[in-house]
């Protein structure tokens, strides 16, 4: 797993350990504490239902717990998963590094000027096989290839 972020300058170490949990609630969204672990870990863009499942079978809670009934470690072990997905540049990634993985995969596309590159520059559906004439009417443009 992921290491801690070491923080300077802090008069106590709850301090640090209340600064990391509050920087780690505001960037991966994990702040509904009345709402159950799973609706928490599926708010977070880049994670669905089973990697959700897999999270909290790794930790060893049930999913349907809320988050203000678990205790402080097993929710540290869940941001020490989180932080490490957060910070992988692949598409196993999620939140901020995800956006930018996609977001270069479509400037790519683009810049190579392919099929789909194309369909993203003039904001048509881009998924094979999709239906233009009646559908899609709300990403249409009149582009011209």
């Amino acid at each position: 797993m992921a290491e801690r972020f070491k923080v300077i300058d802090c008069k106590s170490i709850e301090e640090i350990h209340r600064g990391f949990k509050s920087l780690l609630r505001y960037i991966l969204k994990l702040k509904y504490l009345n709402k159950t672990l799973f609706y928490n870990l599926i708010s977070i863009h880049g994670i669905a239902k089973n990697k959700a499942e897999s999270i909290c079978i790794h930790v060893g809670i049930d999913p349907k717990t809320l988050l203000k009934d678990i205790s402080s470690k097993k929710i540290d072990i869940i941001y020490q998963i989180l932080n490490y997905y957060n910070n992988l540049n692949s598409q196993d990634a999620i939140h901020k590094n995800l956006m930018r993985f996609n977001k270069t995969n479509i400037e790519r596309l683009m810049k190579i000027n392919s099929i789909r590159g194309r369909r993203h520059k003039a904001k048509l559906p881009v998924s094979r096989g999709s239906r233009t004439r009646t559908n899609a009417n709300s990403c249409k443009s009149s582009f011209k290839y």
